[in-house]
């Protein structure tokens, strides 16, 4: 497949950003039962995670549009000269007729692996646990918010945004990370120094960060089988405890919980 031609428009997904963790998706990565209020200790916990956050965090997000040039097999080529290497990446794209993708990156930061190994040391797991918890869900919702803005900017072009697929996904390794973090790298709009390291084992450096990548079609008749959809739906991991679950009530419960005192009798 040649991808058709697009003018290389800025994107709408770069930079520091602000980031607003909702209560569910914080609930699920702490285990805590969507159903049940969090307790008063643990509510403290959280309370004192945002304080920290909101000092001392360094969420960073950014996004690269690339067309593609070819996809043969399992393979991937972009106009830059980049193969990725991935059979559920390449079945996604050809399926849905994609001639363009865009490379997303998101971090927490630094100050978060060095904030959770000082806690460990000071003998305060609880305190690290939920700082860890808090971090992970700061770099899924920077990819979220990526997506987000991604589709209303593509939905002017004539475009759909597909789900996001990430390296070490289950048809995806880990080797294409390096890649992925280059082509970021090189991204001749980046103007900030890059606060990201891909390591030998192809995991990356701070901890709390993910590459992804979206793919852009022109199929607009795909947009209710894509809007919303998260990788859980594709995930085989039928056991996994972080599965997201539709639960809005549940988390409603589990966020006033955080924010409302409970009646003295209730203690």
């Amino acid at each position: 497949m040649i991808a058709m031609p697009h003018s290389n428009a800025p994107l709408p997904t770069s930079g520091p950003i602000d980031v607003e963790i909702p209560a569910r998706e914080l609930a699920r990565l702490l285990r805590w039962p969507l159903d049940q209020p969090v307790t008063e200790p643990t509510a403290a916990l959280i309370a004192e995670v945002r304080r920290w956050f909101a000092e001392h965090g360094q969420p960073w997000r950014h996004a690269r549009l690339l067309d593609i040039h070819a996809i043969v097999g399992s393979h991937v080529a972009l106009s830059d000269g980049t193969r990725l290497t991935s059979p559920v990446l390449a079945e996604q794209l050809r399926d849905a007729q994609a001639d363009q993708l865009v490379v997303m990156a998101a971090t927490a930061g630094q100050a978060i692996d060095t904030r959770t190994a000082k806690l460990w040391q000071q003998d305060r797991p609880d305190l690290a646990f939920v700082l860890d918890a808090y971090g992970s869900a700061v770099v899924e919702q920077l990819l979220r918010n990526t997506r987000d803005a991604l589709c209303g900017w593509a939905d002017h072009r004539g475009q759909v945004v597909l789900r996001h697929l990430s390296p070490g996904y289950q048809g995806w390794p880990l080797a294409d990370q390096a890649q992925l973090l280059r082509l970021i790298d090189k991204d001749p709009r980046r103007a900030d120094d890059l606060p990201i390291d891909a390591l030998t084992s192809g995991s990356l450096s701070p901890k709390k960060s993910q590459l992804a990548v979206v793919g852009l079609t022109r199929r607009t008749d795909l947009v209710e089988q894509v809007d919303g959809a998260i990788a859980c739906t594709r995930c085989t991991l039928r056991d996994c405890e972080f599965r997201r679950l539709p639960a809005q009530f549940a988390e409603e419960t589990f966020a006033s919980s955080l924010t409302t005192p409970r009646p003295e009798a209730e203690r």
